[in-house]
């Protein structure tokens, strides 16, 4: 009888070793995690190319100069039902423009030719994180924006 409890011990040992995984996970600049590679089958990390068209979904020193020079502010985030974006500097001249988008980069709402200040109903939004894309001329700014119960 110990033999039988010694030999399955052993077989079960060695079957949670094999069901282990290997992950790797990559990053960007800014330290955020941009994708995990898993390997189930042999135990090993497996090396492949980054992706060099990830987007770091952080607000960026260049988000926050646009931002300044067109006097954007987007608000409350997080929200229940609606943003307000205004652009305290816009000009007549200027062409703009506002994607809404969601964590799999789904087009879920565009507006163009903005006034000063602008209003985005989500209330029709699942609760999750969606990408505010902002255009003035030719500048771009992407705000985050957590839409919450």
């Amino acid at each position: 009888m110990k033999k039988l409890k010694l030999l399955t011990l052993l077989m079960l040992s060695g079957y949670i070793v094999l069901a282990q995984t290997k992950e790797q996970y990559s990053y960007d600049a800014a330290g955020n995690r941009t994708g995990r590679i898993t390997c189930t089958n042999c135990r090993q990390v497996h090396n492949t190319k980054p992706k060099t068209d990830s987007k770091d979904t952080t607000l960026q020193a260049a988000d926050i100069k646009i931002a300044l020079e067109h006097g954007l502010s987007l608000f409350p985030n997080p929200t229940q039902d609606k943003i307000t974006l205004t652009i305290n500097n816009l000009t007549p001249d200027e062409t703009t423009s506002v994607f809404v988008t969601d964590e799999t980069g789904e087009i879920l709402y565009t507006a163009k030719n903005l006034t000063a200040q602008n209003e985005i109903n989500m209330s029709n939004f699942n609760v999750g994180t969606y990408f505010v894309k902002v255009i003035v001329g030719n500048d771009v700014a992407v705000y985050k924006v957590l839409r919450i119960q």
